[in-house]
């Protein structure tokens, strides 16, 4: 019976190439036919392609060779104003992404008209429109609407005073599950939903309104009201008078039953929210970042220990470390936790940390200068987050600390984290670390998937260029790098 070798067989390796970056998988190309055929299509899955010329940027692949590999793609974004991108049919195209750089674009020709190439490419389910101002008229929406497929519209940095031009924005989310609103100038809603055919947005699961300039909270509400079947909401406002007192009444009343992943701001009260987090039934998602979080919203949120599974309260600065503590003792399902300061010997005491599926956790710890003995019992605690990905022990709370941050040095305790074998993103940013060679190669020789570390390892000036020269070695990203974040993926050779 012959011998098959599994790196010919096609489902083993686009296994492989999900793992790899599209600069490591042009090589492979050239190794045989099988790899050929099976690997061009991952690289042409999804497409970056950015018109600006600048230094370190990718312009992505020729008009001509998206078009010979037009079938291949399925994501798609594309920044500035590129006419052959635009007159281009994609019959497999999913996501795609318009941006400009430049505000109030009016020179629109048929080549370079998003309109036209929204009505290309009928096979769309994902849309993301940022900056195009100048763009956004009554045509172009009317192409949304003919998008049978589109499920999910985010609109940003948009500027749409016409009243004609609003009505066919709003004609044009009617069916959609995803509806992302942010940053933006309208004309009022009030008028604009009373022409509405269909009274309310009977598919929208998910609505985004933060920053929507020229329309009121009351009217914002109203919009909310007519989404009864909300899974997640996002409302980013000022909140003036009665508003959020309002929204909690129709929370309490049942209004969105299925409401479950809430994120409210900015500086919403205590008082008011608490009364929002306890109407809602179950909550899987809290971010009130930058709010009056506090005892309060704190007691409501109890209630939803079981389920949470997202919590946000960086920011708060009625957040106690006592609050933090109980979370972190409390929410067994808690995945994602973004937070504070909390003082090191709250962390230690006798409580056991329940929540162990942990995948990324953010706080600051903050250790007192004469208790530095603390540090090794927070490594301790960190060491049972087996299944931690990303872990930031910096950020605003700790530069504004004046106690010491966790040090991330193996004479500290580091060690003790070699069993967090799926950490992937390290954030120091705002603490003072002195990390030496050794603690480096430490960490890329336990963590073998680190992509990612933000903020200075040493500020001294020897060291410090001897750890970023490591860390560019092993292809380790640092805050350096990321200005620079477009790869140069050889589209041009991919013929």
């Amino acid at each position: 019976m012959p011998t098959i070798n599994p790196l010919t067989l096609p489902e083993l390796l686009r296994r492989i190439a999900n793992h790899l970056k599209q600069a490591e998988i042009v090589p492979c190309l050239l190794v045989c036919k099988i790899w050929y055929e099976t690997l061009l299509p991952v690289i042409w899955r999804d497409v970056e392609s950015i018109g600006v010329e600048m230094k370190h940027f990718s312009r992505g692949p020729s008009p001509e060779n998206l078009q010979r590999h037009c079938d291949l793609v399925h994501t798609l974004s594309i920044l500035d104003s590129q006419p052959g991108r635009y007159a281009v049919t994609y019959p497999n195209l999913q996501a795609l992404t318009l941006a400009s750089r430049v505000l109030g674009m009016d020179d629109i020709t048929p080549e370079g008209n998003p309109t036209h190439m929204i009505e290309l490419n009928p096979s769309l389910n994902s849309l993301d429109l940022r900056r195009l101002n100048g763009y956004l008229l009554a045509d172009f929406w009317r192409a949304v609407s003919g998008l049978q497929d589109l499920k999910s519209l985010h609109v940003r940095d948009a500027i749409m005073h016409d009243m004609t031009d609003l009505d066919e924005f709003w004609n044009s989310c009617l069916n959609l599950e995803c509806l992302r609103f942010t940053r933006t100038w309208t004309a009022r809603i009030h008028g604009a939903l009373d022409t509405l055919a269909l009274p309310t947005f009977p598919r929208l699961r998910t609505l985004e309104l933060d920053r929507v300039n020229r329309v009121d909270n009351e009217q914002q509400l109203e919009l909310i009201r007519r989404s009864p079947q909300l899974e997640e909401l996002v409302w980013r406002i000022m909140p003036k008078g009665i508003i959020l007192d309002l929204f909690a009444d129709d929370i309490t009343q049942g209004l969105w039953p299925k409401l479950e992943r809430l994120s409210l701001g900015y500086n919403n009260p205590d008082a008011e929210s608490s009364r929002v987090i306890d109407g809602v039934r179950c909550l899987t998602k809290l971010d009130m970042s930058g709010t009056g979080f506090g005892s309060l919203c704190f007691q409501a949120l109890r209630r939803h220990f079981d389920t949470l599974t997202e919590l946000y309260i960086r920011e708060c600065s009625s957040a106690t470390s006592d609050m933090l503590r109980e979370i972190l003792c409390s929410c067994p399902h808690l995945e994602d936790f973004q937070a504070g300061v909390i003082i090191a010997k709250d962390v230690i005491e006798d409580r056991p940390w329940v929540c162990l599926s942990l995948k990324s956790l953010e706080v600051c710890f903050s250790v007192d200068k004469q208790e530095q003995d603390l540090q090794v019992k927070i490594f301790e605690r960190l060491s049972k987050l087996y299944q931690l990905e990303r872990l930031s022990v910096g950020g605003y709370a700790s530069w504004r600390d004046k106690n010491v941050a966790l040090d991330l040095r193996l004479g500290k305790g580091l060690g003790l984290l070699g069993n967090l074998r799926e950490m992937r993103r390290v954030n120091v940013q705002y603490t003072t670390q002195l990390l030496d060679e050794n603690d480096l190669r430490w960490m890329i020789a336990n963590w073998k998937n680190l992509e990612e570390i933000r903020g200075s390892l040493n500020q001294g000036s020897g060291i410090y260029y001897k750890l970023m020269k490591i860390l560019r070695q092993h292809g380790i990203q640092t805050d350096e790098s990321r200005q620079f974040q477009f790869q140069n993926t050889p589209f041009q050779d991919l013929t």
